[in-house]
């Protein structure tokens, strides 16, 4: 079997390294592709909020707190958790926004600093819910 010169194997080697540099760069930019749509679907979802489309506001918060939990972006994915429970609150589904609270309370609790405002916000959803439920005594518990 012949040898290669050397010359053939360093432009081997170059070659090689360039297709890996590419194939990292290519995965690079999915990320930030997939955290600038996780972005935009929690800004539209939130807009929707405001304006009343429960429903469709609950779709897009779906899908950023998918995005965002894939990403290990637990702010975000707080707060797509967060807007959703806002949704079903104001649908009258409190059984539901209370589970999603619980949900992401109990994320929070591990993945973000307790002293922050979105833990404090979800405390304050959470009272709010029991309130909206007529548990005062949980409620006030938590305010």
């Amino acid at each position: 079997m012949p040898m290669k010169s050397p010359l053939a194997l360093l432009s081997t080697q170059i070659i090689l390294l360039i297709a890996i540099l590419a194939l990292w760069s290519c995965d690079n930019n999915g990320m930030k592709s997939t955290k600038v749509e996780a972005e935009s679907d929690l800004i539209f979802a939130d807009q929707l909020k405001n304006r009343g489309s429960y429903d469709s506001a609950i779709l897009f918060f779906r899908k950023a707190s998918d995005y965002n939990l894939k990403l290990n972006h637990y702010s975000d994915w707080i707060k797509s958790v967060s807007g959703m429970a806002d949704c079903f609150r104001a649908k009258g589904e409190l059984d539901e926004a209370m589970r999603l609270v619980d949900q992401a309370l109990a994320i929070a609790v591990v993945k973000i600093d307790t002293t922050d405002n979105l833990y404090n916000g979800l405390i304050h959803k959470k009272a709010l819910l029991f309130s909206d439920k007529r548990q005062l005594p949980q409620a006030a518990a938590l305010f």
